[in-house]
């Protein structure tokens, strides 16, 4: 009897009687069925202090520049081999970026802080911008919240110019959110999407005199942090007090991606205080998944089937998005022992400079991408599975169905689902794909264990081999 992870996972769902995984961990869905997530390499120098934030920003000529932000030291640059400190600043917040030309801005509550791309110095941002935490590019303009005093004000630059910020010049203005609260969050693109606690609104550009109208989509969703929004296209994903959603223009509200699948275990993992000041998202666009962290894991959708699963690797503090950058042969020789060291292989898309990377901050306070030599040992749980109603399964054998050189499974068999399970396990991966068990139960729960120490690129099911018993 042939059992499909086609579904993807729904921990939040009851023990039994559906046919979503309730863990696939260490993995994602992928066009192949679930594929493996290859062990951390790190790419950066350590930091001096603990990682807030980060960005790759590529200038007019497509130079790379990686910045990190350290908790009460300021902005460094990052490469293989140095940190070097660009900005000095004792604020401990988060950090979050934004790129307008060629200025990448930093925003961490206090007043916001330009890089130039091209002289690789930094300064305060001109024009006496207000001070804020968090940022968007909204066409042409460059939108602010997060300002400690005005919570619930939005602000805008004046056109085309991320250093003038005198309101009524030049398109430069401001706005006062007048119900909902504070302003948790804000996304850019064609229209703004400000955000707050239970609130989502659009800003749609029209020209002066009003310069934006502003259109409110929802009054029950809102984000409940600016660190939990990312966009992909014109899609934005983020999470809210009643789960994670995703919204689009052609949706007339945010649709819930988790609900009756991970926001329950979410939800009952996290305190709020530590999704405010700890989660981050980013988007992974080559796998087509949006990624959101927490310390020492990380929850990952697929939006283009609807499945989720998740990573667990302690020591992670937080994702964030990158781009290769170019590295000399010098450079890897600072980083590895020889160049047969250097991970991943030279064949890997890593090296080509410019293209998105998916990193996240390590609690060594160094930036790492999943691009190790192996991979990481993945585990997927079905649930409960009662094959004959009312009566014992024996289960004689059992398939993997998909790519690998190794694998095992257990079974948990229980007679009442309250009851402790009896935990068999394969002992074998024979070379015609068979894992040789034998167990008993009316409630059987299979978990699959991959071991990324031997090559495999996608598992897609199981197989069980079983006949019926006794009544119970």
């Amino acid at each position: 009897m042939i059992f499909t992870f086609d579904k993807g996972i729904a921990p939040d769902l009851p023990e039994r009687g559906h046919g979503f995984l309730v863990k696939a961990r260490n993995c994602y869905s992928g066009v192949l069925g679930y594929e493996p997530v290859r062990s951390p390499s790190a790419l950066t120098a350590a930091l001096p202090g603990a990682w807030v934030g980060s960005g790759a920003f590529r200038d007019p000529t497509g130079v790379v520049t990686l910045l990190a932000a350290v908790s009460g030291l300021g902005l460094y640059t990052l490469t293989a081999t140095t940190a070097t400190n660009v900005y000095s600043s004792a604020i401990t917040a988060n950090w979050f970026f934004v790129q307008f030309g060629n200025l990448a801005i930093g925003l961490n509550g206090g007043a916001p802080v330009k890089h130039n791309l091209t002289t690789g110095t930094a300064a305060v941002l001109g024009g006496s911008p207000p001070n804020a935490s968090m940022g968007a590019i909204v066409r042409d303009f460059v939108f602010l919240a997060g300002n400690s005093t005005n919570q619930n004000r939005l602000y805008w630059s004046s056109i085309n110019n991320a250093e003038a910020w005198t309101t009524g010049l030049n398109q430069c203005d401001i706005q006062d959110m007048p119900d909902e609260g504070a302003i948790t969050g804000i996304a850019g693109g064609e229209f703004g999407l400000v955000f707050q606690d239970t609130a989502t609104t659009i800003f749609e550009y029209i020209g002066s005199p009003a310069i934006f109208l502003r259109r409110k989509l929802n009054k029950s969703v809102g984000a409940l942090c600016h660190g939990s929004i990312a966009q992909h296209g014109n899609s934005t994903f983020f999470y809210s007090r009643r789960g994670f959603y995703k919204w689009s223009p052609n949706e007339p509200e945010p649709v819930p991606i988790g609900r009756n699948k991970i926001d329950k275990t979410f939800r009952n993992s996290y305190s709020i205080t530590d999704i405010r000041n700890k989660m981050r998202c980013t988007i992974d666009p080559e796998r087509s998944l949006v990624i959101w962290s927490m310390p020492d894991r990380l929850w990952v959708y697929n939006f283009e089937n609807d499945m989720w699963s998740d990573i667990l690797y302690p020591g992670i503090v937080g994702i964030t998005f990158s781009r290769t950058a170019s590295i000399t042969l010098e450079g890897i020789a600072g980083t590895f022992s020889s160049i047969d060291a250097a991970t991943p292989s030279f064949d890997d898309p890593f090296w080509n400079a410019g293209d998105p990377l998916l990193t996240f901050a390590y609690s060594d306070n160094k930036l790492y991408a999943f691009g190790g030599a192996n991979n990481l040992d993945a585990s997927l749980r079905l649930p409960n599975l009662e094959i004959n109603e009312g009566r014992v399964t024996h289960v004689r054998s059992t398939k993997i169905t998909g790519n690998m050189l190794a694998a095992q499974i257990s079974i948990d068999c229980r007679a009442r689902l309250g009851d402790s399970p009896v935990s068999v396990s394969s002992q074998d991966y024979r070379n015609n794909g068979e894992l040789p068990i034998r167990c008993s139960g009316r409630y059987l729960q299979p978990e699959i264990t991959i071991l990324g120490t031997t090559p495999w690129s996608s598992v897609q099911g199981v197989d069980l081999a079983v006949s019926g018993g006794e009544a119970m």
